[in-house]
């Protein structure tokens, strides 16, 4: 074990900032797509059907969703 091959403390920083913001625009625009008038009562209703805010809730998707929404 050696701090050569370490990234510096900015390259680190530099990446997590930039993993974090590409998930949430990935996220966002994904989100958007599954309240599209032709995509949402077939894959995003079912995780909107809980009027109140519960975590479980999350996990309650559509196939669809959580292969749009959840892999990538």
């Amino acid at each position: 074990m050696s701090e050569e091959g370490l990234p510096s403390l900015l390259c680190l920083c530099t990446t997590i900032v930039f993993c974090m913001l590409t998930e949430d625009l990935v996220f966002y625009w994904t989100h958007r797509f599954l309240h599209l008038k032709m995509v949402y009562p077939y894959a995003h209703k079912l995780h909107h059907r809980y009027r109140t805010t519960v975590g479980i809730a999350t996990e309650v998707v559509h196939p669809l969703e959580f292969v749009i929404g959840s892999i990538p």
